[in-house]
């Protein structure tokens, strides 16, 4: 039975809410505030940024050696930059051409980084200089193969290429200033279509030292559990349980990733730091301290587990995008029989427009800066090649 203190008490509530007196302030304690306040923006993350900067060895630590080739053009310090990793003797001109050259095609400005290996065909390396690429040269590790790349490195055979590259990346974004916009990014099945850099959504948020972008495959179509390959590289590393744990999630990209140059170096560090079975064995303790994972594209199985695992969100302002909701469009999903949808990218809306001027879009019905394992539909809505169907590609291999 309510007493007629409690009435009372009850009315003058329910008058000074109707009267706009009343304020959330009422109900919450300025404790319960703070911590609401520290869950949803936590403190000093920041800080820990620096904190975890500070514990990286420096490159010599590695023994990579890396040279720039004078050649090419030099590192500008102060500017944003796209970088990527050719580690195979096998990449062509054409291949520069679908990288490189589309990323100058959309009137990019900055330093497009490209890290090669010291034998290369001469004819890539004159396409690389044509398009104003920043070349470095990676010296005494042997890479063999195109899609499967296997290096040696650190007195090891089999380290694969893909993660052998955020060695690589650490030594070079080291050379950039704290005040660069960085893309870190695969080379043989990623093309552009604008400047990722003023992506109009992205521009209030690149102030911060620790922001990054990460991007998710398609959903239902790329989830971790119903993807044989990612699922491996998971359940390998780390064990049943925690491929079981993140599984229903969409697969995250390690193949493109956007942020300032300190989130991208802290990323790349995180993700060698999973080459450790200690490190690994934190999240299940019954594999054996010495436990082997590599294989090639692991460094995908790694960014999956620091991603969805929230260690990534430890240090770093996170922003994920789905498929088609963000600069980067991944488009690998699509293909395949054995995919849940099964439809023409055209069908879907993200290949428009009449052959040769057609572009990728967005959900949202933008044209997406960054596009990502196109390739894979060379044979089929692309037959013909690139040049002969999307705008980006025209008049460029002259």
């Amino acid at each position: 039975m309510v007493t007629s203190v409690q009435f009372w008490i009850l009315a003058v509530w329910c008058v000074s809410v109707a009267l706009g007196e009343f304020t959330y302030r009422d109900i919450f304690s300025s404790d319960s505030e703070a911590l609401l306040h520290a869950i949803i923006k936590p403190p000093n993350k920041a800080e820990k940024l620096q904190q975890l900067l500070a514990t990286m060895p420096p490159s010599s630590t590695y023994k990579l050696k890396i040279t720039h080739n004078t050649a090419s053009k030099p590192i500008t310090p102060s500017n944003n930059v796209i970088m990527t990793a050719a580690l195979s003797s096998t990449y062509t001109a054409r291949d520069v051409s679908h990288f490189v050259g589309t990323a100058r095609r959309t009137g990019f400005k900055g330093d497009i980084v490209v890290a090669i290996l010291d034998k290369i065909e001469d004819k890539t390396l004159q396409r690389l200089y044509r398009f104003n690429a920043t070349v470095l040269t990676v010296h005494d590790t042997a890479c063999s193969g195109r899609d499967n790349i296997l290096c040696t490195f650190m007195g090891r055979a089999d380290i694969p290429v893909t993660l052998l590259r955020f060695f690589v990346f650490q030594d070079l974004l080291a050379r950039y200033s704290p005040q660069s916009k960085v893309l870190l990014s695969d080379f043989r099945d990623v093309i552009f279509q604008s400047d990722p850099f003023r992506y109009k959504p992205l521009m209030n948020v690149w102030q911060r030292s620790n922001q990054i972008f990460m991007f998710q495959e398609t959903h239902p179509n790329r989830v971790i559990n119903r993807d044989s390959q990612n699922l491996y590289w998971i359940s390998l590393c780390y064990g049943n349980g925690v491929a079981r744990t993140i599984g229903t999630n969409t697969i995250s990209t390690s193949g493109l990733i956007m942020g300032s140059r300190d989130a991208a170096l802290a990323y790349s560090f995180l993700i060698t730091t999973q080459m450790n079975p200690a490190l690994r064995n934190m999240y299940n303790e019954t594999l054996p301290d010495d436990h082997n994972c590599m294989r090639f594209g692991v460094d995908q199985g790694f960014h999956n587990v620091l991603l969805y695992q929230q260690v990534f969100s430890k240090f770093l302002d996170v922003k994920l995008y789905a498929q088609g909701e963000g600069p980067a469009n991944i488009v690998g999903g699509f293909f395949g029989e054995s995919k849940l949808l099964r439809a023409y990218l055209s069908e879907w809306k993200i290949l428009r427009g009449e052959a040769p001027y057609k572009y990728i879009y967005n959900w949202n019905g933008e044209i997406c800066p960054v596009v990502h394992q196109l390739d894979r539909f060379l044979n089929t809505e692309l037959q013909g090649g690139y040049e002969k169907h999307m705008a980006v590609f025209q008049h460029l291999y002259g």
